[in-house]
């Protein structure tokens, strides 16, 4: 059965049964989601590209509390957030959260980054989160599922090297701003975690450097699973992150540093290919 309707800004993940959608499962940060949230009694549709580390999860988290479907599908193909969303009501019964956590990344010069670069990261960081958003409000006129979109730092901070990448992670974020400004979205939380242990640097390009203050998806997961039980609007899960914009306000001249420092990361990166 669909879950009640809910009054509007005040979905929360809330206790097992309740079921929830991740997106980018097969690893990192939305595979540590699906098996926290399994193993704790929630049923899970874990959805992701690799249909082959789809399998793998679902076999990991065999006999969990909570059951593990999985479905292989790309989220930036357009109607595959509506289309998770269905299967979700069909094979779960009940949808309470959404975590829109599918992502990737291209370190490269800004002057490198190709259309077709660009275009890939807007619509798996953009395009889809906000299909995602459309979705839950038309389907739940009274009170969508708890929404919980994987943001960046960089966001905020961007990095040499990920332009394009921090771009599309500030737009998201801006939609979500427009949103509110029309007074709603009281559903959605935005999550915003700096530099995670989860391949991301392998995926972003060979000899890619690693940048400081790592955490481990197992973290940041957590984070993410307390910030959409409490109903929180934005979560940091980094505390380097946190530090560093008190440091930054202290003093401004911190954030200069950090983006030299990077910056240096960048060229090295390129002299050495």
């Amino acid at each position: 059965m669909i879950s009640r309707p809910r009054p509007a800004g005040s979905a929360t993940l809330g206790l097992p049964p309740a079921a929830a959608v991740v997106t980018g499962a097969a690893s990192g940060i939305g595979r540590s989601l699906a098996v926290q949230l399994a193993e704790a009694g929630h049923p899970v549709l874990a959805a992701d590209r690799d249909e082959a580390a789809l399998v793998r999860l679902a076999g990991a988290l065999e006999g969990a509390a909570g059951a593990c479907r999985t479905r292989a599908v790309d989220v930036a193909e357009p109607g595959a957030s509506r289309w998770l969303i269905d299967e979700a009501l069909a094979e779960l019964g009940r949808l309470d959260a959404f975590f829109a956590n599918a992502g990737g990344a291209r370190y490269q010069p800004w002057h490198e980054a190709d259309p077709p670069t660009a275009e890939a990261l807007f619509a798996c960081h953009v395009l889809a989160p906000m299909e995602a958003a459309q979705a839950l409000r038309r389907r739940f006129p009274a009170g969508p599922p708890r929404l919980v979109i994987t943001t960046s730092a960089q966001a905020e901070w961007a990095v040499p090297g990920y332009a394009a990448y921090a771009a599309s992670k500030a737009a998201i974020e801006r939609f979500v701003d427009g949103i509110r400004a029309e007074g709603e979205g009281g559903w959605i939380t935005l999550a915003d975690p700096a530099a995670t242990d989860t391949g991301f640097f392998a995926r972003a390009g060979p000899g890619v450097p690693r940048a400081l203050g790592v955490q481990s998806p197992e973290a940041v997961a957590a984070a993410l699973i307390r910030a959409a039980r409490r109903g929180r609007r934005r979560v940091t899960p980094s505390p380097a992150f946190r530090w560093a914009r008190r440091l930054e306000r202290l003093l401004p001249v911190f954030r200069r540093l950090y983006v030299r420092l990077e910056r240096r990361k960048l060229r090295r990166w390129q002299q050495a290919g």
